[in-house]
């Protein structure tokens, strides 16, 4: 039912099958209508893969050789993967997942139902209460798919981090009150909304877009066992945490990774919307010229 990627079938050869794979991802058009970006997917193929640059020590002086990623050895494989086209990308989703599980709601999200019994609500109500907050977290992904091609991904994360911010420390506040207020299903569901509609979605759909195409593959899939690892570990600790500080500073410590999370991603998130892959690479690599390619936008 889904096709393979336009940029791995052209890196084996199978022009006519991205072609059609290309049609299929722009929604059923015509042949004709991608034949621009089907060119520059090609060419940038082509620029990805061959005169690669690989460096070479020698007694007097540093050189570097052009040499074929088919061509490389082990070691020159795992230094060009190393490289920081592909590592300073790499931190950055990373780092936007750990912000993630820090803004708390995914967290928290295997024991909701103790904390909203926490704040005084009934079992069963609160086991009512989260379907319908679950449900709120649905139109945020709803809406992330609406937005993100008018809006960008960037404007979308600092909105998603900034809401979940003022929701915690809200969240914090009603804890310090000690009793329940008319407010708390309102900032819970606001909570909910802001978690799904940017930081949740978001660092999936830039694992696609940051990486160069060589090494993408490894770079993704390393993302993304960092991704488990750290959700596996906040949410183990997270009773630990909550033992240690109430549910007062727990909701505060969020607070603060979600502004701290703002902060970063607002310095080093670039935006991807309307850019080229090229133009993408260019952002971590601002030293390397290369030719531009303006037409395989995303």
């Amino acid at each position: 039912m889904v096709p393979e990627t336009p940029l791995w079938l052209i890196s084996r050869g199978r022009l006519n099958d991205a072609e059609t794979a290309l049609c299929w991802l722009r929604g059923w058009v015509k042949p004709g209508d991608v034949s621009g970006e089907l060119q520059s997917l090609i060419l940038y193929h082509k620029q990805m893969t061959t005169g690669l640059s690989i460096k070479k020590s020698s007694s007097t002086e540093s050189q570097e050789e052009l040499v074929g990623i088919n061509d490389m050895s082990l070691k020159q494989k795992f230094g060009h993967f190393l490289r920081p086209q592909m590592m300073k990308p790499l931190f950055l989703i990373i780092s936007y997942f750990f912000f993630f599980y820090a803004s708390g709601f995914q967290t928290t999200r295997p024991f909701l139902v103790t904390v909203l019994e926490t704040y005084g609500i009934s079992k069963d109500g609160a086991e009512n209460s989260i379907v319908v907050i679950a449900a709120v977290g649905v139109l945020g992904y709803a809406a992330c798919m609406i937005a993100v091609k008018k809006i960008g991904k960037r404007v979308i994360t600092l909105v998603s981090l900034g809401g979940c911010a003022v929701c915690t420390f809200a969240l914090a506040a009603i804890s310090a009150q000690g009793n329940l207020t008319s407010w708390f299903y309102g900032i819970m569901l606001a909570y909910s909304f802001f978690s799904s509609v940017g930081v949740a979605p978001i660092p999936w759909m830039l694992q696609s877009e940051l990486y160069p195409f060589q090494g993408k593959c490894l770079a993704a899939g390393v993302a993304a066992a960092a991704s488990y690892l750290i959700g596996f570990l906040c949410t183990k600790w997270y009773l630990d945490v909550q033992n240690l500080m109430n549910l007062e500073g727990v909701y505060i410590l969020f607070g603060c990774f979600s502004s701290l999370g703002f902060v970063f991603l607002y310095k080093f998130l670039p935006e991807t919307e309307g850019r080229s892959f090229d133009e993408i690479a260019e952002h971590f690599n601002p030293k390397e010229h290369k030719p531009k390619i303006r037409n395989a936008y995303l």
